[in-house]
């Protein structure tokens, strides 16, 4: 069996924040979320930075894929 495993180090570009979709906000007034996703925000980059969020992605070369053989 063919195993490729890939590591893609991600970026604090590389995520998408949707304040919408974090319901912690929720307990907060609006006037104060603007600055609580700025934090998160940050905070999330500042991990990005020191290597803690990765992408890991397993390749199976031994089945096939809808093009055939990988």
């Amino acid at each position: 069996m063919m195993m490729q495993k890939i590591s893609i180090q991600l970026h604090a570009d590389d995520i998408i924040y949707k304040p919408e979709d974090i319901a912690e906000l929720e307990e907060y007034p609006p006037d104060q979320r603007e600055a609580m996703v700025a934090a998160i925000m940050k905070e999330i980059g500042d991990l990005c930075k020191i290597g803690v969020f990765s992408l890991e992605v397993t390749l199976d070369h031994s089945k096939p894929s809808a093009q055939g053989w990988c």
